[in-house]
């Protein structure tokens, strides 16, 4: 199995590679077409060279953190933020798959941007599509902003086509 297209998959293997100097890899693309394949494929290869990655599938996290945020929560908010803090390189999956709202926006955002202030080497993988109205709807101006810069030499952004691999369907 070759996830994504021709094109993801290189890219994935550049960047696991270190022959991708931008900190950030987007991957977007249909459900089924191959994302978060990859971003499990860019991780084990990062850690068979002794990068320390942390893959965060973003619904789950969100999850977790307004859980964290009642009176009765077993592991406080800023536990789980610092459990990021120790990555080389964030593998954020699934990113917009939640729904959209201004904390989910908010809480995105902070993630987003403290990774892009830093430098932080990140792969997301988002289903948000091509059209800055859906990405911006879903992710938020700031998060869609920075995660498809294709200006600043920062963020290299792959398709991985629109069709599912399980249903070949769009």
């Amino acid at each position: 199995f070759q996830a994504g297209s021709p094109g993801a998959w290189q890219a994935a293997q550049e960047y696991a590679d270190g022959q991708q100097f931008m900190p950030v890899l987007t991957f977007w693309g249909g459900v089924g077409s191959g994302k978060s394949h990859l971003l499990q494929a860019i991780g084990w290869k990062l850690l068979e060279h002794g990068v320390q990655v942390r893959y965060v599938f973003i619904p789950d996290f969100l999850a977790d953190l307004r859980a964290s945020l009642s009176e009765n929560a077993d592991i406080p908010y800023q536990v789980i933020y610092r459990q990021l803090e120790d990555a080389q390189v964030l593998l954020l999956d699934d990113l917009g798959m939640e729904k959209a709202s201004a904390w989910t926006q908010e809480v995105t955002g902070r993630l987003i941007d403290r990774a892009w202030r830093e430098a932080m080497p990140m792969v997301v993988a988002t289903n948000c599509g091509a059209y800055a109205a859906d990405r911006i709807d879903k992710l938020g101006r700031r998060v869609a902003d920075r995660l498809f810069d294709t200006g600043s030499g920062r963020v290299r952004v792959v398709s991985t086509g629109a069709r599912s691999y399980r249903t070949g369907r769009l």
